[in-house]
C-alpha cells in the first residue's frame, strides 16, 4: 500500500519525466487508496481510487502518467493508466501499468545472438518505437537467440518459448526507462519469518498438475510427414501413467535428417530424449510447492527500528520461514 501519487504532464517526452523531480501537475493527495504490484519476472502495476470531487479528478484519463514510489526503496516510478472504472459512490478506480509496458507497443526486426550480450544490444539495434528505453545486463551467458519475427521488444523479454529469459535466465528490474536483466536481483538476507516473532499465517500448496511418470518423445519434420516416436521412457513406475509427450523437432535440421532412415531418427530422438530427460526428471517428477507466508514487517516498528537493515526483505530475496 502507498501513497503520495503524482499527476505527470504526458505531453512531454517520457525522458523528460523520467528526471523530473518536481510536483508534476500536482499530487493526488485525495485518493482514497493506492496500491503497487510488483512480481518477480511478472506484473508491476498501480491501482488507486480517488472521488470524482478530488482537485485532478478531470485531468484524469486513459493514458495519463501516474509518478508514484512503489516501495520504501525504489525510486518513484512511471504508470500509465489504462482502465478506470465508472464511479460507484463518487469513487473512480483506475488501473494502471508500469511505463516499461510501453515496450508492448513497440516493433524488433529478426535478428540474432549468440550470447546474451549480443541479444541485449540487438533488441535496442532492431527496435522500431520506444527510443527513450535502455537495456542492461551483468549476465555473460552464451547461447542462440533468434527473433524470426517482428514482434514487440517485452515479447521478446519473457513470457514465451524463445525469450530472453527463457534462453539466458535471470530476473528483471525496472527502473522507469531503464530496464535490467540481472543474474540475481535480489540477495540472501538472513531475515526470519517465524511464528511467535512476525509471521501472521501461512499456506502450503501442493500442485500436481505439471508432474509426469514417463515421457513419449517424437520428432515431426513437416507438416506432411508422419512423426517418428522415439522409446517411451519410464521415471517412476506407476498404475496410473502420465505422460509427457514430449516434442524435439525443433532440435532437428529438416535439410539434413531428409537423408536418414526412420530408424536413424528414432535414435537419434532417443538419444535428445534420454539428456532432456535426465536435465529435467527431478522437475517432471516432483509435485510443485508454493508457500505464501504473510508476516509483519519489523523494520516499520519502532522496538526493531535500530536493526531494520536486519529485518527489510525486497522483491527476490531469500529469506528463512
Amino acid at each position: 500500500e502507498i501513497m503520495s501519487l503524482k499527476l505527470m504532464d504526458n505531453t512531454k517526452p517520457l525522458s523528460e519525466l523520467a528526471a523530473d523531480t518536481s510536483e508534476g501537475l500536482g499530487r493526488l493527495n485525495e485518493c482514497t487508496s493506492a496500491k503497487v504490484t510488483e512480481e518477480r519476472n511478472g506484473a508491476y502495476t498501480l491501482q488507486f481510487t480517488l472521488p470524482i470531487t478530488a482537485r485532478h479528478y478531470a485531468e484524469i484519463a486513459n493514458n495519463a502518467i501516474i509518478r508514484a514510489k512503489p516501495n520504501p526503496h525504489d525510486d518513484p516510478q512511471l504508470f500509465r493508466v489504462f482502465k478506470s472504472t465508472k464511479p460507484l459512490n463518487g469513487l473512480v478506480t483506475y488501473s494502471c501499468n508500469h511505463i516499461s509496458y510501453d515496450l508492448n507497443k513497440t516493433s524488433v526486426l529478426p535478428f540474432q545472438a549468440v550470447n546474451i550480450g549480443d541479444a541485449i544490444a540487438g533488441l535496442k539495434l532492431n527496435m522500431i518505437g520506444g527510443a527513450s528505453f535502455n537495456f542492461w545486463t551483468d549476465k555473460s551467458t552464451a547461447g542462440v537467440f533468434e527473433n524470426k519475427i517482428p514482434q514487440s521488444a517485452r515479447a521478446l523479454m519473457g513470457g514465451q518459448e524463445g525469450s530472453l529469459l527463457d534462453v539466458y535466465g535471470g530476473e528483471y528490474q525496472f527502473d522507469n526507462l531503464n530496464v535490467y536483466l540481472r543474474a540475481s536481483r535480489g540477495t540472501a538476507t538472513g531475515m526470519m519469518i517465524a511464528y511467535g516473532k512476525n509471521l501472521t499465517d501461512i499456506n502450503q500448496e501442493e500442485n500436481i498438475d505439471a508432474m509426469y511418470t514417463d515421457v513419449l518423445p517424437y520428432v515431426k519434420m513437416s507438416e506432411n510427414d508422419a512423426a517418428v516416436a522415439g522409446d517411451l521412457i519410464t521415471m517412476i513406475q506407476s498404475d496410473n501413467p502420465r505422460i509427457l509427450n514430449l516434442d524435439l523437432s525443433d532440435r532437428f535440421d529438416q535439410t539434413e535428417m531428409a537423408s536418414k532412415t526412420a530408424a536413424q531418427i528414432k535414435a537419434l530422438v532417443d538419444q535428445q530424449a534420454a539428456a532432456y530427460v535426465q536435465l529435467n526428471q527431478a522437475e517432471l517428477t516432483t509435485p510443485k510447492i508454493n508457500i505464501k507466508v504473510s508476516f509483519v514487517n519489523l523494520a516499520d516498528t519502532e522496538e526493531y527500528k535500530n536493526i531494520a537493515v536486519l529485518e527489510t526483505v525486497k522483491l527476490c530475496d531469500t529469506v528463512t520461514v
